[in-house]
């Protein structure tokens, strides 16, 4: 019988990961599907309540993955230290564990796109779930300067307080996405990351790429078909710019390692992605 994964997340539709991972079990010949639910705050409790009849595993997306934690038996290093999961994994006396793959996923992919040592000051974009991981990620890898920028402060500054275990010698400043309030923060940058769901909308239409070094790099980690405005601008204006499909292959190729201990090619991962994007 074959074995099933699954992504949960309110809404879903858009979700490509089916697609990628269905191609990863086709590519091992590994007899297992993965498919997209929908799953609503109030269905959570249900969903893990029930899942060890039918599933072996899956990920958690928006906006479930600090909810969930508090149904896992067990969580991974970095689920810990962000207090968000995307994967889960059932263990064979059938406990759940929680384990955070975007962290991995986007300093792989970061380190791999650029080709080299991730630059300093850098400049994160929202103060969510999200933005946990990627700062984490960055401390982790050793980077000291920071910028947090957020609509509301306050969320920012509870993000660092959180991380306050780790963030002894650190440089880390927060201001509000409010115009005249950032963008001579955002000078000094040269690396900029939007970890926040404006991606998905045409919030950056005054962004100060104008205020940037041209070689800062550009880099959103929401996924959107045909590219975010972030980052089809920041092209046009000449920065180096990396979307959220790296990231997004990097992760589920580390989710898929926790399933079935096999971690597939990066770049054969991130064709897979590609191509997946292209037909949604």
């Amino acid at each position: 019988m074959s074995e099933r994964y699954f992504i949960i997340g309110d809404p879903i539709s858009h979700s490509i990961s089916p697609c990628i991972h269905n191609a990863l079990f086709k590519h091992y010949g590994i007899d297992a599907r993965y498919e997209a639910l929908r799953v609503t705050a109030d269905e959570l409790p249900q969903f893990f309540r029930s899942l060890r009849d039918t599933y072996r595993g899956g990920n958690v997306t928006i906006p479930h993955k600090v909810a969930a934690i508090g149904f896992m038996n067990e969580l991974g290093e970095e689920a810990i230290h962000t207090g968000a999961i995307n994967t889960v994994t059932l263990d064979a006396d059938g406990g759940l564990r929680g384990n955070n793959t975007d962290v991995s996923g986007f300093i792989y992919s970061l380190e791999r796109e650029l080709g080299g040592p991730i630059p300093e000051p850098v400049g994160i974009i929202g103060a969510g779930g999200a933005a946990r991981g990627v700062l984490y990620g960055l401390i982790t890898q050793g980077l000291k300067e920071y910028v947090l920028i957020n609509r509301t402060p306050m969320k920012a500054k509870t993000l660092i307080k959180d991380f306050s275990s780790l963030s002894r010698g650190l440089d880390i400043t927060v201001f509000k996405l409010q115009r005249g309030e950032y963008e001579k923060a955002l000078s000094r940058a040269n690396l900029i990351v939007n970890a926040s769901a404006l991606g998905l909308r045409e919030d950056f239409k005054e962004f100060p790429f104008e205020r940037l070094k041209k070689k800062t790099t550009l880099v959103d980690i929401v996924y959107k078909k045909g590219n975010t405005y972030l980052v089809n601008e920041g092209m046009k204006r000449g920065f180096t710019c990396i979307d959220a499909l790296p990231m997004l292959a990097a992760q589920a190729a580390f989710a898929f390692r926790h399933w079935t201990k096999i971690l597939p090619d990066y770049t054969m991962v991130k064709k897979i992605a590609t191509k997946c994007l292209e037909v949604a």
